[in-house]
This record gives structure tokens, sequence and C-alpha cells, in this order.
């Protein structure tokens, strides 16, 4: 269950675009963390049934979980969206899909399981990878878990960064979403959120940057203002610093809802996330989290 409800909070977040962490991103001259300006490119193209399909959003994660594991993420807005997963990976080589490495297909977010198509068959090439960048080649036959149809995926290719971007830091001002992280105060700017609707009800994704921390909540089958436990109708990640050991998700704690009205919901958090690694035993204890946040639909 807990694997099948991180697959619904990706899903939720990345339909709403708050993944876009590896989309590029270019601060004004003089604005931005230290006042600099950093760009940071990537694409991920293929074909399906020999339509081409761009992809304009992004993510790639590298995972120790216990082998090494590599995680692609690529979207289009949110029509449509491919994961690649490479498990024991080892940079440059030739990689079969099937039950160890994983690829899919989504074409309607709105109803993202009967519109998955996952690889049954296919291929990943990596051609160039170091600390900075990846590049590959993909093809695959995808089927549909709930009935006959299929999807050619072919022609993909992609060129991610690996190199953490920098996302704006809150002002003075930006108090909507905060936590304390260790005990220390974090305060989040509300990159975006919204409510989608999911095998599991109605979700609420809500996604905050700080710099290099992002933070996100996730309630399953939302019913209006009350307590949702976690890991059971809730989920909080939290990354303090994008890297491959910086990974944290809830496994106890609680979401509340205090009122939502007018499409503005506002709440209160707290939870103890064990890191996502799971050869590394470090957690973190957030609490007296809070958030305001004007949801889209």
């Amino acid at each position: 269950m807990k694997n099948f409800r991180s697959i619904i909070l990706l899903l939720s977040l990345l339909t709403l675009g708050l993944s876009a962490c590896q989309k590029p991103i270019d601060f004004p001259e003089g604005s931005g963390p230290g006042g600099t300006k950093k760009t940071i490119s990537a694409f991920f193209k293929a074909k399906v049934n020999g339509v081409w399909v761009e992809c304009n959003i992004t993510t790639v994660q590298l995972y120790n979980t216990p082998n090494p594991t590599i995680q692609i993420s690529a979207f289009k807005g949110a029509t449509d969206g491919f994961t690649i997963a490479l498990q024991d990976y080892t940079g440059v080589g030739d990689y079969s899909l099937g039950s160890l490495n994983t690829a899919s297909y989504v074409n309607d977010f709105k109803n993202p399981f009967s519109n998955n198509f996952i690889a049954e068959k296919g291929n990943v090439k990596i051609t160039s990878a170091n600390a900075k960048t990846i590049k590959g080649t993909f093809e695959f036959s995808g089927f549909n878990i709930d009935g006959n149809a299929t999807k050619e995926i072919t022609e993909g290719s992609f060129e991610l960064s690996l190199e953490t971007p920098i996302a704006p830091t809150p002002g003075d001002n930006d108090k909507n979403l905060s936590t304390k992280v260790d005990g220390t105060p974090v305060s989040f700017i509300v990159a975006a959120a919204g409510m989608v609707q999911t095998p599991l009800g109605k979700t609420i994704s809500i996604a905050g940057v700080n710099g290099t921390k992002t933070i996100s909540i996730a309630i399953f089958d939302y019913t209006g203002p009350g307590t949702y436990a976690l890991n059971d109708l809730a989920q909080v990640g939290y990354n303090q610093d994008q890297s491959q050991t910086g990974s944290f998700l809830s496994t106890s704690g609680k979401v509340v809802v205090n009122s939502y009205i007018n499409g503005v919901i506002k709440g209160t958090f707290e939870c103890v996330a064990p890191n996502e690694d799971s050869s590394l035993n470090t957690k973190v204890t957030l609490t007296e989290g809070k958030f305001e946040a004007k949801l889209q639909q």
C-alpha cells in the first residue's frame, strides 16, 4: 500500500507541475540565491504510436535501495508522462525492460491507472553518464493493466541534468507553508497546490520550495476538514538537498485540515520521516507544520 500511495503522490504532484525542479530554471540577473543566474536545460521525447511527444517537465533521481537505482520521470503538462526505473544501475550500458527494470507511459492523468501503459518488453540504452548529465535512448511496447490496449513507444531519447537546481528562497512575507525540521524553523514558497481525482478519491497535493529544500504534502480520499493519519490517509515528503541521500518520507504523524473555504485550504502537520535510502538509518522529525494555499482544480 505504501508503494501504491507513493505512486499516487508522484502522479498528482507532477500533474500539477510541482516537480519542476529539473525543468529549465532561469532567474533574472541579480535575483535568486546569492544574486546569481542559473539555467538548467533538459529534454525528453519519444514517439507514441508514431506521434511525437516532447516533455517539458523532467526529473531524475539516484537511489541506493539497497542497489543503485536511477528513476527518470518526464511529463508534457497534464496530458502525457513517462517513467523509467533502472535497478542495479551501473552507468553506460543496455538495460532490458521487464521485471527488474521498468518503464511506463500515461496519456491521461485524470485517470492515471486506466490510461497507464507498462513496458512488457523493451530496452533503455544509456549512452553517456557523468556527474552532470545523463543521455540515452529507449523503446518499449506498453500494455494497459485495465484492458487489452497497447502503445508502441519508439525513437525515445533524453538528455537530463544530474545537477541540483536552486529554487528561490522565501521572503519575510512567505509564511504560508512552514515547519520545524528537527527543531529548526524552515519556511517554503508554495510552488503550487491542487486537487485531482484519483482511484483513491480526491487527492490534495501541496508543494513548497526553499533553495534546494522541498516539501510535499498529500491527502488521499479527501472528505473535508478533519485529521488524516500518516501513512494511511496522507503522506509528507521532505528533501533537504535533493541529493541521493537527502530524501525523507513520512511513516507516522498526521495532517489536520482546519478549514477549506472558497478553494483555500488551511491546516497543520507533523511527522517522523525516515530516509528513503533504506541502507541509511537516518530520519527527520517535522513539528509545528502549517499550510495555507489556494487549490487549483
